[in-house]
């Protein structure tokens, strides 16, 4: 069912051209294990440094 979600939640986002940004430990496993998503990671591509 998991699986399932995430799949569904995922396209969505490629769909609306969003990027995910993966706190939840779930979705983050599970993107690790399917490199198709991996595309959908949020990158900061923020320069700043303390």
């Amino acid at each position: 069912m998991g699986a399932a979600l995430a799949r569904a939640a995922l396209d969505e986002a490629r769909t609306a051209n969003l990027r995910v940004l993966a706190t939840c430990p779930f979705i983050a496993g599970w993107i690790a294990r399917h490199p198709e998503y991996q595309d959908l990671l949020y990158q900061s591509r923020s320069r700043v440094s303390d």
